[in-house]
């Protein structure tokens, strides 16, 4: 059964018409109730939908044919591989073609010269079906050994329409034959690989070979399926190289030829000068005349600096292809670094008058012009390239009549591009520095303690900013902060702490209490906050934290409990060893009458700054990078303001010449 069987409709290429049979088709074949019909049903739908997106293209490419005159030529915006090295005393950028993608890096190992003939080692798909003998394989051996004759014989080779005419045989509509052949056809282009881009396009589009290739098991273990895939995704999405100008060659080896082209292609890719040499001049040899061998070896000379051999090589492509602008783009610029004015605005003209709208070329002959000595007519051409509809043409003005200076509308050539984009990164950075500086200055800040001098000051305080308070009658209550040997954080007396070692482990702090704003402040500090100078106020510096109810209780009962003993007695210190505040006493004795004093709701760490350094080398480094892209951004600004000064310093000398 054909695809057009199965969707229910004969041979077409409206796309409209075969949306709505797979519509109606599915209604019949639902994916639930019948799976496999529902997979046979989707692949003809899909082969149906190749077969009209590849005759719709075609049909455009024929029309687009007919109604160009002249060849189809991009540009490229970008001078060489961005390792090669840079020419020296370039005034200006001025782009060369982008018909070589120089600039779209593959990885592709080289193929050797076993890989060319070496039949490739893929595995064929579980899903491709035995074919019937007496009639499928018949068929299917012929439709390959047509695609042999069609390769072998090269006019036939570069044909899309022969492409096309052999993909639309009947077999191809054959569910059953399709895969089996898409798998052939594969490793039979696996070691004949040499097509123009297009073509590589329709059978991808037929067969769908980057994904077989990318799931194949054998991909990561096998260097030929590797070295087609890579050389595969390059030829599907690069521009290619052309192959019609070879029609033109007689007596040489084809194939040798574009191996040699496109290896050298590829050494420039990855900048390898001497490989690069050694393809190219090998292609050369065997014909000279193919306009893409001539670019590609007028780069190598380019990068080799030898600017007369590649000035030889883009004479011969504007002799054989006078019709695209490359060879032309080429020539202007060689002849700029050679320091030849006069022969630059030849070129410049030229090429101006075929292609008018090159803003780059007129920039160029301005600046050709310019070292000619003739600023007014250079003036003309920074007016066409810079602002165009800025100024009258001069068709438009009577006889005798001085120029325009373009007076009225020259505040508009302030506000050109590159001066938006270098004011808006200049603005930018200056907030960037401002934020840094803020952030620098809050740091210093938070080092610089901040004054208590009340009781509401200090309830209020952030417990992020540092402060500073002046206490009275500080006395040691001989309790301290303890991280215990089972991870706890508690507050306990010094002296049993101390007998109990090794259970309180480490002391963090001591607890002190001092006198400020007629109440009692707890204090934690890790040293003895200068009490053995008998200073009645001391001054201490750290953060103001909330009162938690442990810390509070914990000091009560270290201030309720008194000794029995007499102070000097050595009972009166084994009562303080063993005095343990997480324990509740019975004896009457060790609580006293006396009432606990009043505490601050709040108590105070004494501890230095907590912030750290705003001169850290990140920091630094930051700061540095900003303040010098801040700076280069003033100096394009400036950069480019003066050629907008001096723009308008020729447009007035261009008024000075016409009035006189």
């Amino acid at each position: 059964m054909t695809i057009w069987e199965r969707l229910g409709i004969g041979r077409t290429e409206d796309i409209k018409v075969i949306k709505r049979a797979y519509a109606k088709q599915l209604k019949i074949y639902h994916p639930e109730d019948d799976p496999a019909g529902y997979q046979a049903l989707r692949e003809a739908f899909d082969a149906a939908m190749s077969y009209a997106k590849r005759r719709a293209s075609m049909a455009e490419k024929e029309s687009a044919e007919e109604r160009q005159a002249e060849p189809v030529h991009t540009e490229w915006t970008g001078t060489g591989h961005p390792d090669a090295a840079p020419e020296q005393d370039e005034p200006g950028p001025l782009p060369p073609p982008l018909r070589i993608p120089f600039d779209s890096l593959w990885n592709e190992p080289e193929p050797d010269a076993g890989e060319q003939s070496e039949t490739n080692r893929l595995s064929a798909p579980e899903f491709v079906p035995e074919p019937d003998p007496e009639n499928t394989i018949q068929t299917i051996a012929a439709f390959l050994e047509q695609a042999a004759a069609l390769y072998d014989d090269f006019p036939s080779r570069i044909s899309p329409e022969k492409w096309v005419e052999l993909l639309d045989a009947d077999v191809m509509w054959n569910m059953d034959a399709k895969p089996v052949i898409g798998f052939q056809l594969l490793k039979f282009m696996q070691s004949h690989r040499y097509l123009p881009a297009e073509i590589w396009r329709l059978l991808e589009n037929s067969f769908g070979w980057l994904n077989l290739l990318q799931e194949s098991e054998q991909f990561d273990n096998d260097p030929a399926i590797a070295s087609f895939l890579v050389y595969y995704k390059r030829q599907l999405a690069d521009p290619g190289l052309r192959y019609q100008f070879l029609l033109s060659a007689e007596g040489i080896d084809i194939d040798k030829f574009l191996h040699d082209r496109d290896q050298g292609q590829l050494a420039l890719v990855r900048n390898d000068l001497k490989k690069a040499m050694e393809f190219l001049k090998q292609a050369y040899a065997m014909f000279p005349d193919d306009p893409d061998l001539l670019r590609l070896l007028g780069e190598f000379y380019l990068r080799e600096g030898d600017k007369e051999k590649a000035l030889a090589m883009f004479e011969r492509l504007v002799e054989l292809a006078p019709g695209e602008i490359d060879g032309y783009l080429y020539r202007a610029r060689i002849w700029r670094d050679l320091g030849h004015p006069e022969r630059t605005v030849e070129e410049c003209r030229l090429i101006l008058s075929r292609w008018p709208n090159r803003s780059d070329i007129a920039i160029l002959m301005a600046q050709a012009l310019q070292k000619l000595g003739n600023p007014g007519e250079a003036a003309e051409c920074l007016e066409q390239a810079i602002q165009p509809a800025a100024f009258d043409s001069p068709g438009d003005r009577s006889p005798g009549a001085p120029a325009p200076s373009g007076g009225g509308k020259r505040w508009k050539l302030f506000f050109n591009r590159p001066i938006l984009l270098n004011l808006s990164l200049a603005l930018i950075l200056a907030l960037s520095l401002i934020v840094c500086l803020y952030y620098y200055r809050e740091n210093v800040h938070n080092r610089t303690p901040e004054t208590i001098a009340g009781a509401q000051e200090l309830i209020g305080m952030d417990e992020q900013r540092y402060a500073e308070l002046t206490i009275k009658n500080v006395t040691d209550i001989h309790m301290g902060k303890y991280l215990t040997s089972d991870g706890k954080v508690v507050f306990q007396n010094e002296d049993y702490a101390f007998i109990n070692f090794d259970y309180y482990e480490n002391l963090s702090g001591h607890v002190f209490l001092g006198e400020f704003s007629d109440k009692q402040l707890i204090i934690l500090a890790d040293y003895t906050l200068g009490l053995q100078e008998e200073r009645k106020e001391i001054k201490i510096r750290g953060y103001v934290h909330h009162l938690d109810a442990d810390m509070e209780t914990a000091v009560s009962k270290m201030l309720q409990w008194k000794p029995v003993s007499p102070a000097d007695s050595t009972e009166r210190i084994l009562e303080a060893y063993q005095y343990d505040i997480h324990k509740v006493s019975s004896s009457p004795s060790e609580v006293s009458a006396a009432s606990v004093p009043k505490f601050q709701p709040v108590y105070f760490e004494v501890a230095k700054p907590q912030v750290k350094s705003e001169f850290t080398i990140p920091n630094l480094l930051l700061f540095g990078f900003l303040s010098a892209l801040w700076i280069y951004s003033l100096y394009r600004l400036a950069f480019e303001y003066r050629k907008v000064r001096l723009l308008i310093a020729i447009l007035d000398l261009r008024g000075q010449n016409y009035a006189g």
